[in-house]
């Protein structure tokens, strides 16, 4: 009854949000058929990853290795450092930002092994594609581009959007939508990069163990994380 209850309770904030945020938008997207309650009940019960291996990445980050690409653009951006200001260095910092200037976009950041676009096959069969394409900022022609994750490391709980694609994969379908252990878990490497404000935040160093979820943008607390917020 309690479960029931809170669902009920998280569902009715969904649903308000939703409207507010079509509005804002002038979008209008009907959250009310027992189709789209669907989708929102897919996207509340989607997986816990616990125990990822997670590392840091930056905007324009140069490859130290002809198998990897630079991050001067990402996966759905093709001029990411120009559009966020410059070079997101990990060690020349003023608290969650980069010292020598003030980002256009969120410095919370993470890149996840799958993109939607390389990828369409999976938006038939995969709920929370769905439901993130009726929550898709309209500039984006990614619908996985600016989502909000919730990365847990002990007691310390960070939140930020999903900017990039990778590390390793590009094509992680049951990792990232259905909770099975990241293919890159088998190479002894991450299931997550996460930008330096966050490494910041959670307070590591190098690389770590978290927990990470999906969460809708009505479920983001305040925080730094939410001082600037990518929507392009």
């Amino acid at each position: 009854m309690v479960n029931q209850l809170t669902f009920t309770i998280f569902l009715t904030l969904i649903l308000s949000n939703s409207f507010c945020w079509a509005s804002q938008s002038k979008r209008k997207i009907d959250l009310d058929t027992e189709n789209d309650k669907a989708l929102i009940k897919a996207f509340v019960n989607s997986p816990v990853h616990d125990d990822i291996i997670t590392t840091v990445f930056w905007i324009g980050e140069r490859s130290k290795s002809k198998k990897w690409s630079s991050n001067l653009d990402s996966a759905w951006d093709r001029k990411w450092k120009e559009n966020f200001g410059g070079l997101d260095s990990p060690i020349l910092r003023n608290g969650f930002y980069p010292a020598r200037f003030q980002p256009r976009q969120n410095p919370f950041y993470v890149a996840l092994p799958f993109n939607d676009i390389s990828n369409p096959q999976y938006f038939e069969d995969c709920p929370i594609l769905k439901y993130f394409k009726c929550r898709k900022t309209p500039r984006s022609s990614s619908v996985c581009k600016n989502q909000w994750v919730e990365i847990t490391l002990k007691d310390r709980v960070c939140y930020a959007q999903w900017q990039d694609v990778g590390p390793v994969f590009t094509d992680d379908y049951d990792y990232v939508f259905k909770g099975e252990e990241p293919r890159a878990h088998q190479k002894s490497m991450a299931g997550l990069d996460v930008s330096p404000a966050v490494r910041d935040f959670l307070t590591f160093q190098g690389h770590a163990r978290t927990s990470w979820r999906f969460v809708d943008e009505s479920e983001v607390p305040d925080g730094p994380w939410l001082d600037i917020v990518t929507r392009s």
